[in-house]
């Protein structure tokens, strides 16, 4: 789905992102996007950053549901997939953490509400990505 906000659908089971060239932060939907900007420690120096899609805020808990972990490179496309971990759904709130390298210096952390009940929308900037896509859960 795409160029669309979930709005009246009951949850999302998958999210597409893409990395920004660079990975600067762009403004997008401010004001209408449900993400929040938790910390900011800077760029990457290289051309990729390892990122972790979990249902932790902080970046190092030693217990987590990890939506999507992997090194993706900047301008490519990841997807984060509720069924990763079993579950039909998103939790109301992911957090996006953006490291240098896996479990080394954190970048950033993302909040996101994932749940349809806040907008969720094509185009919302995610702290270094954008959301292109998203899926509804099916019955």
């Amino acid at each position: 789905m795409t160029g669309e906000s979930c709005q009246g659908l009951a949850a999302l089971d998958e999210l597409t992102l893409r990395l920004h060239d660079g990975f600067e932060l762009r403004s997008g939907n401010t004001g209408k996007s449900t993400a929040q900007l938790l910390t900011n420690y800077g760029n990457d120096s290289d051309d990729r950053t390892f990122i972790r899609v979990s249902d932790r805020r902080n970046p190092f808990a030693t217990s987590y549901t990890a939506y999507f972990e992997g090194e993706v490179q900047f301008g490519e496309t990841f997807t984060v997939r509720a069924e990763t971990v079993g579950a039909d759904a998103f939790r109301s709130k992911i957090y996006l953490h953006y490291f240098d390298e896996e479990n080394h210096n954190i970048l950033r952390t993302v909040q996101y509400s994932a749940s349809c009940e806040a907008p969720v929308r094509v185009n919302d900037e995610l702290g270094g990505a954008t959301l292109v896509g998203f899926s509804p859960v099916t019955n």
